[in-house]
């Protein structure tokens, strides 16, 4: 039976191995933005893993212990990085304590309803760079174009023709006969 998400031999090799589109790693909870924007990138799951993506609060990048005290006031904080409206629609988190090398770890489940945003805009993790969607990344949720298209054709209207351009997407719609 293969380990279930943020079991210790899971957690152990993703310590172990570089950064990912799975796995973060912070050294404190200093910087709560930045954790957000992760939170949120995770639930986002951009290539469709269907597992959780990981946040190890109290990790060096470097997969090294920080000695970090993970105490129940840090393990509240983190457990409600993901409430309270920057992150909509809210992500589904898990935070637990992991033994040993002392570590918060924040598991953010993929999102049933993506795109999750941070303060209105989609994050997403590409390898293990944080980046902010655009266009073809929100194709990936099923926003943009097929959706308008299949918005327009279920109104009864013919295949709209959409003009991609630098700066935005322009769309002809026929009249309807």
């Amino acid at each position: 039976m293969a380990s279930s998400p943020g079991t210790d031999p899971e957690l152990e090799a993703m310590m172990a191995e570089p950064e990912s589109d799975r796995v973060e790693r912070k050294e404190s909870a200093a910087d709560r933005e930045r954790i957000r924007r992760n939170i949120c990138a995770l639930a986002n799951d951009l290539p469709r893993h269907g597992r959780p993506g990981v946040i190890l609060v109290g990790v060096r990048d470097n997969g090294d212990c920080a000695n970090l005290p993970i105490t129940d006031k840090l393990l509240s904080l983190v457990s409600g990085l993901g409430d309270g409206g920057p992150i909509l629609p809210l992500p589904s988190l898990v935070v637990r304590r992991r033994r040993g090398c002392e570590a918060a770890v924040i598991l953010a489940q993929p999102s049933s309803a993506p795109p999750v945003r941070f303060r209105g805009r989609i994050r997403v993790q590409v390898g293990p760079t944080l980046r902010q969607a655009h266009l073809g990344f929100s194709q990936r949720f099923g926003m943009g174009l097929p959706l308008a298209r299949q918005a327009l054709e279920g109104n009864g209207n013919p295949r709209p023709r959409f003009d991609i351009e630098p700066t935005g997407v322009g769309v002809t719609v026929r009249a309807a006969r």
